[in-house]
């Protein structure tokens, strides 16, 4: 018992879902999850790379979001033509300036960077 609470104390944010749509705007929608019992202590920044390393396109979600228990939506666009698989997702958070590397509280494993690479599961 007193190993489950200790898991859960603080934020403890992961990738709940990750949706993908094409057309004339196609993009992915990601839902971050927060299973811990405190809100995010700052801004959670969200960046999707390639294999190489080279950033795509990154974002911010509003600050202590996702809160604890909830799931906060966030869309990325996609160039026309570019696969979603095997692009790695990684998180980071900015307190008063400064950006601090967050680990994804996922069961899945992570990179030794720390991102998560996105396949499909279907």
């Amino acid at each position: 018992m007193i190993d489950r609470m200790c898991r859960k104390i603080g934020y403890n944010v992961r990738p709940s879902f990750i949706w993908t749509h094409a057309g004339d705007n196609p993009g992915l929608i990601i839902g971050f999850a927060n299973d811990g019992i405190a809100g995010v202590p700052g801004v959670l920044h969200v960046s999707v790379a390639g294999e190489d390393g080279d950033v795509k396109f990154a974002g911010g979600l509003d600050p202590g979001y996702p809160l604890p228990g909830k799931i906060r939506q966030a869309q990325f666009p996609l160039p026309k033509g570019m696969r979603w698989e095997g692009l790695r997702l990684k998180a980071e958070l900015e307190v008063k300036g400064v950006r601090y590397p967050v680990r994804w509280a996922c069961h899945q494993k992570t990179n030794t960077d720390g991102s998560l690479t996105l396949v499909r599961n279907m």
